[in-house]
């Protein structure tokens, strides 16, 4: 299961076709991938700061292997150097069952004019299964914005 998930989002990721220019290519170390994830984030139009952002890790768990997939929404202060601010959910299908995890973030975000990509700063999680929060959860991504 967690080869096909994989193998599909590179699917979907080498034909997804951006609604704007903007799409980053990004690895994410911790946040709301929760260890490491393979993202991809693109702007909802070509006047807008708000953007989308999917994504999909793997991490090894005591009882077998976890898949989650961070879904996010989020919107840009600034352009080369920027906050971002993030909302959203990642489902967790673990092998006792499904663990939703809402997330929120507050980045920074550096954004090189030949395309690299790097973001830092917290990503609170909350556990709406077991009703806990982890609030200092931080979160660090290297990427490339293709235009």
């Amino acid at each position: 299961m967690i080869k096909n998930a994989f193998l599909l989002l590179v699917l979907c990721i080498c034909v997804h076709k951006p609604i704007y220019s903007q799409t980053v290519l990004h690895t994410e170390f911790l946040g709301a991938g929760l260890l490491i994830s393979l993202n991809a984030d693109t702007r909802l139009g070509e006047s807008t700061n708000l953007g989308i952002r999917y994504g999909l890790s793997t991490l090894k768990a005591d009882d077998g292997r976890v898949l989650a997939l961070p879904l996010q929404i989020n919107y840009l202060l600034g352009k080369k150097h920027g906050i971002e601010f993030a909302a959203g959910v990642t489902p967790a299908f673990a092998p006792n069952g499904l663990v939703m995890i809402a997330t929120c973030g507050l980045m920074y975000r550096f954004q090189a004019e030949g395309g690299f990509n790097f973001r830092i700063g917290l990503q609170p999680l909350y556990n709406l299964k077991e009703k806990e929060l982890i609030l200092f959860w931080p979160g660090l991504s290297i990427g490339y914005r293709f235009n």
